[in-house]
């Protein structure tokens, strides 16, 4: 009789834990915002990250916004040349989208800038990742 009472102690303690747990993972999901496209303030806070690596490793193309906060255009930043991002996509196998918000963040291993900064390359590229983790994902293409 013990051991019976025992077991379903254990059984109700572990169905408590799992119905804890679900809850906790819920709350945590439910606590995300939601995605939004593009805003004046997403652009400002890529480009003060991408302002801290140099121009030749990266390739950024993001929307440029009227005084009435509507988006009239893109601007890119950054000189890699485009053909690395169409090889990094092939390589990711990924279809690359040209006309994208956002083409690709890259450390050029073939370049002496691109050599020197690997570790704020990927610091730059973590800070993007999370400006990038509010907005639709539909609206932009982040290869790195």
């Amino acid at each position: 009789m013990k051991q019976l009472l025992s077991r379903n102690k254990v059984a109700v303690a572990a169905t408590v834990g799992v119905a804890l747990t679900s809850a906790i993972s819920f709350a945590s999901v439910s606590a995300r915002t939601p995605t939004h496209d593009f805003t004046q303030a997403d652009v400002d806070a890529i480009v003060a990250q991408i302002r801290q690596v140099s121009p030749d490793t990266f390739y950024i193309r993001l929307p440029t916004f009227s005084p009435r906060g509507g988006v009239n255009g893109s601007r890119l930043y950054g000189s890699l040349p485009l053909a690395y991002v169409q090889r990094m996509a092939t390589a990711q196998n990924v279809v690359l989208d040209a006309q994208s918000n956002i083409m690709g963040l890259v450390m050029d291993p073939n370049t002496a800038a691109g050599q020197a900064s690997g570790a704020k390359s990927e610091r730059v590229a973590f800070a993007i990742d999370a400006v990038l983790a509010d907005i639709t994902p539909g609206s932009y293409q982040f290869l790195k």
